[in-house]
């Protein structure tokens, strides 16, 4: 896969999450509530996921690492006078996305979940697609994104009538259909598991697209 595909990769891990090794507390930006969508930035690529990573961590920033994923020139040569040259103009483009980051902590994600056939006894939908032992990435073994508030498994509809038209819905397609969905986060520390990068964030809003006429919102 090119590192600058934009393309998300749903990792589920096979087995339950170990404790964390390391542990870093992020930015008091993360922690505060967004008030508007343009605090939101769309997170994409692995090279976002990088920054937000390093933005949140304050650890030193490796360069190297941001231009194999920003410079496809970078990536095809092994030319050790062009590297160094293509990584020095790539600083300040490296500097200025760890920045923005920084000042914006907080993303929207593209996913795709699953919702289950209405619970009856509950009077919810079951939920896939965000449990505990989840992580997203865009590149296998990169970093990527673990939850840091317990994860959603289920949505209750606000009434009968809506639930029978999202219940029609789920009939037609099939319960393994996997609906687009946008996610609303916000960075909240790093740490690491089994030596793996991973940036912590909280779920704080979904839009589950295709199945009604507008978004099925769901809030933690």
């Amino acid at each position: 896969m090119s590192p600058r595909c934009a393309l998300f990769v749903l990792v589920i891990a096979l087995t339950a999450c170990q404790p964390a090794e390391v542990s870093r507390t992020g930015s008091s930006q993360a922690s505060s509530v967004v008030a508007t969508e343009s605090d939101y930035l769309a997170l994409s690529d692995q090279a976002g996921l990088l920054a937000l990573y390093y933005a949140q961590s304050g650890q030193p920033i490796p360069y190297d690492a941001f231009a194999e994923l920003l410079s496809e020139q970078y990536r095809n040569t092994s030319n050790s006078f062009k590297r160094q040259a293509l990584l020095e103009t790539l600083h300040p483009q490296i500097e200025a996305l760890v920045a923005q980051r920084q000042a914006k902590p907080c993303f929207t994600l593209k996913v795709r979940l699953q919702l289950g056939h209405f619970d009856l006894q509950q009077q919810q939908f079951p939920l896939s697609g965000l449990e505990a032992d989840t992580q997203f990435a865009f590149l296998p073994g990169g970093v990527a994104i673990t939850q840091a508030s317990p994860p959603i498994r289920a949505h209750r509809p606000h009434d009968e009538a809506m639930a029978h038209r999202i219940e029609e819905h789920i009939s037609q397609n099939g319960a393994a259909y996997a609906y687009p969905a946008t996610t609303w986060w916000c960075s909240s520390g790093v740490t690491q598991q089994q030596g793996r990068k991973l940036l912590q964030a909280r779920l704080l809003r979904i839009q589950i697209h295709d199945v009604l006429a507008a978004p099925v919102e769901i809030l933690p």
